[in-house]
Order: C-alpha cells, then sequence, then structure tokens
C-alpha cells in the first residue's frame, strides 16, 4: 500500500477510441505532430509533445478487463462530518478480472472470455468507435461481479504480464478488497496514502458494518482496460516543465540543474473507464515511493500531453462530486 499519485482526465468518445488503440499496440513513439496547449485543442488534434522535442518511447501491457464494484460507508450523515471525523474513504470493493488481452487485444489463451467462448479468439471484433467497444462490453454479461468473493492478490502494483496472468488462474473469480484512503490535492492531482487487504467475504464486512451504525452512502460501477506503461530513459521533461522549474525550483522539489536530464524509467498504471455506464475517463497513477511527489506529478501530466490530451482537463472532483454533477 501506501503513497498513490493519481490524475484522472475526463475523455471523449473518440480519445477513448484513440487511446485504447493506442493501449492494444503495445508500444509506442508518441509525440510526433501538433502539441497540446492549455487552451484546449479539437478532439484528437494533437499527439502531446511539443515542437523540436523528441517522441516519448511508451510501452504498454496488453490490457485487462475488469468490472469493479464499489461501495463506500460511513457513520456520518453529512459530507462535512466525514471530512473531519473519518479518512477520506472506506470502502469495500468488488473486483472481476475478465482476462489478458492478447496482441492487437484480441483475447489471449489465458483470458477468461476465450475460455468462457471459445469462437471469441475469432470473432473478436475490430473496433472502429467507442460505441462499438461499449456494445461489445455489455454483450459479454454478467457485467457486474459475482456477489460470491474470494481472496484477490495484490492488484495494481505488478506490470510483469506473466506474473498477472499466472496470480489469477481463474479470471471469473470475484475479489473483494477493504480500503482506507486519504487524499489530498495539489495542482488537481491526488495525493494518496492507501491501505488495502484483501477479504475472503465482503459480507462479513458488510454485517460488521450495520451492525455498528455504518451506512452505504454511495455506490460507483467502473468498468476498466487496465495497463501498466513503462516511459523507458531518454525522455526529456517538457518545455513547460522545464521553465516552471527554472522559475521556481524550490517549489517543485527539485534542483533546477536537473531540468535537462534525463527521466529514469518510471512505470504507470493506466485504466480507460466507463464509470456508471456513461462516464468516460482516464486514470494515470504512480504507486511506487522512489521519486519526489511533485516530480511525478510533472511526470503525469507529461504523460497526458503524450497520450494527446490536455492536463488543464484533469479532474481534480471527487467520483461522488462527478458523478452528482458538482463543481
Amino acid at each position: 500500500m501506501g503513497c498513490e499519485i493519481e490524475l484522472k482526465i475526463p475523455v471523449t468518445e473518440n480519445e477513448f477510441l484513440r487511446i485504447f488503440n493506442t493501449i492494444c499496440d503495445g508500444s509506442k513513439n508518441v509525440g510526433e505532430g501538433k502539441a497540446c496547449d492549455d487552451s484546449g485543442v479539437a478532439d484528437g488534434a494533437c499527439t502531446g509533445a511539443k515542437a523540436g522535442t523528441s517522441g516519448t518511447d511508451l510501452h504498454f501491457t496488453f490490457p485487462e478487463l475488469l468490472f469493479k464494484s464499489d461501495e463506500y460507508y460511513s457513520q456520518y450523515k453529512t459530507h462535512e462530518e466525514r471530512l473531519k471525523k473519518e479518512p477520506r474513504v472506506i470502502r469495500i470493493r468488488t473486483e472481476e478480472n475478465r482476462g489478458l488481452f492478447g496482441e492487437n487485444c484480441t483475447p489471449s489463451e489465458k483470458t477468461g472470455l476465450g475460455e468462457k467462448n471459445n469462437s471469441a479468439l475469432e470473432s473478436f471484433p475490430d473496433f472502429s468507435s467507442y460505441q462499438e467497444i461499449k456494445k461489445w462490453i455489455f454483450e459479454q454479461k454478467d457485467v457486474l461481479p459475482s456477489q460470491k468473493t474470494a481472496a484477490g492478490t495484490e492488484r495494481k502494483q505488478s506490470g510483469n504480464l506473466e506474473e498477472r496472468s499466472n496470480d489469477s488462474p481463474n479470471s471469473h473469480q470475484a475479489s473483494a478488497f477493504f480500503t482506507i484512503k486519504t487524499k489530498d490535492i495539489r495542482n488537481g492531482v491526488e495525493f494518496n496514502n492507501e491501505e488495502e487487504t484483501a477479504v475472503e467475504d465482503a459480507e462479513v464486512l458488510r454485517s460488521f458494518f450495520a451492525k455498528t451504525g455504518f451506512e452505504c452512502w454511495f455506490r460507483k460501477e467502473k468498468i476498466a482496460f487496465s495497463s501498466h506503461c513503462t516511459v523507458f530513459q531518454g525522455t526529456p521533461l517538457s518545455d513547460n516543465d522545464c521553465s516552471a522549474r527554472d522559475a521556481a525550483p524550490s517549489e517543485v522539489g527539485l534542483d533546477k540543474s536537473e531540468c535537462n536530464q534525463e527521466v529514469e524509467q518510471l512505470s504507470f498504471h493506466l485504466e480507460l473507464e466507463i464509470i456508471n455506464s456513461e462516464l468516460t475517463y482516464l486514470e494515470i497513477e504512480y504507486t511506487e515511493n522512489d521519486a519526489q511527489p511533485e516530480f511525478i506529478r510533472a511526470q503525469l501530466e507529461n504523460l497526458v500531453r503524450r497520450l494527446g490530451l490536455n492536463p488543464a482537463k484533469k479532474d481534480s472532483r471527487s467520483w461522488v462530486q462527478i458523478i452528482n454533477g458538482d463543481k
């Protein structure tokens, strides 16, 4: 567990499709073309690199299809009381991993989709729109995780394809996790301290909550294509990051002499998501504790640019606020 640095950003249907295809390609030199700017760009019009900079080598693991159901609990009735007296998040998550996809996002031999229906290996569609992806997902059923849960393995930390596939021999087995989280928002990026453990039977927790005055006050359903992205050495910081560091190096926690140095290899966890069947988002997080938080924040935003999105559009609201339409 420990610290997570996380950024979430809304995506259009065209952006969802483009990022899905980028992940499915596995390896990309992303960044040649028109740069994103802070004023916003037309959908798909930019590729993220600043003029005059080299592209970024981005390598993606083959995605997994995940179905997540989150239940948030509290002893208090109002948001103000929760913020003052409880961790920001007290959550039971039920998660079903429907398996890995192979090259070009066809279901691999290890995916639950292939095990459930052998014809899926031959019939996997070549998506040309977001609506086709969404339709295909909901045709798979069961969309929501099973109510029967079993202890799961540690999630998100490992980007190794073999480790992840071997950890989940039954890709249709739903797993449950209990999470306590505190968070801080800095410049639109979440800095989370999370404690999480696998739970053998989530019903025991629900029974405990019911008997001790906790109520489920919010629910969220998430469908996600999950992948790990490695940014390899030789990737320069963006011009904007360098300018900011030259102006006020102490504010980002690094000496400005490091601005022109090559970035070490970094691994990020990405989830391309459909929330409550309608909202489309990209979440990117960094879960290691080996770098200055503000340095990672800058790299998160740089990765967003490399994926052709505008980091100025990042959404710092909680999921409760987003789903309820709060500003």
